[in-house]
């Protein structure tokens, strides 16, 4: 499993090798966008390329629907990727870009809808350093969280539940999200 996931994660950035992007315009061709989306034999790919460190996860599945450019659904459980520049949150250069993001978007969601947050322990496989937490909105809706450092960003996959079959479906696929994922900085661009 671990084996068929690194070479998935690197076939997908052959063609993205030399490709440079703004997360802004994502209208780009798929050589050149910061999210992709394939097919694989067993499930779907996300990979893209931010700024010159490629990333990547993979989830099964049978079924996916695009609900928009960088939101998706796999047999069922809808996931939404944002990327988020680490200049727009304080603590975002330093040590602790992640804690910094999680504190700046827990902010921003409890003055603007209301929302309370948890924790969920959906990553218990996760390779690289994450944060992960839950949301719960006005209402019945809950949304898992969890990030990355992807270079100069922090990438935000988040998938929203409403039932305790649709969080254990969520749990999951956030599970091989976490195990999956990958970041792998680009040689054309190397860090100063």
């Amino acid at each position: 499993m671990r084996r068929l996931a690194a070479l998935v994660f690197f076939a997908a950035f052959g063609p993205f090798a030399h490709a440079q992007i703004d997360p802004k315009a994502p209208q780009a061709g798929p050589e050149t966008r910061w999210f992709n989306l394939d097919r694989t034999s067993t499930g779907y790919l996300a990979a893209g390329n931010l700024a010159g460190t490629f990333w990547a996860f993979h989830v099964r599945g049978q079924e996916m629907k695009r609900l928009a450019v960088t939101t998706f659904a796999v047999d069922g459980v809808v996931f939404q990727v944002r990327a988020v520049p680490r200049s727009v949150f304080k603590g975002g250069k330093g040590m602790n870009a992640l804690g910094a993001h999680k504190t700046f978007e827990q902010q921003h969601l409890a003055e603007t809808r209301g929302t309370t947050f948890g924790d969920h322990p959906f990553c218990r496989d996760a390779k690289l350093p994450h944060q992960q937490w839950t949301s719960q909105a006005p209402g019945d809706m809950s949304q898992a969280y969890v990030t990355f450092v992807v270079g100069d960003y922090v990438l935000m996959v988040m998938s929203p539940y409403e039932s305790e079959k649709r969080e254990r479906a969520v749990e999951r696929a956030f599970g091989e999200v976490c195990s999956t994922f990958r970041t792998e900085r680009s040689d054309a661009n190397p860090k100063p």
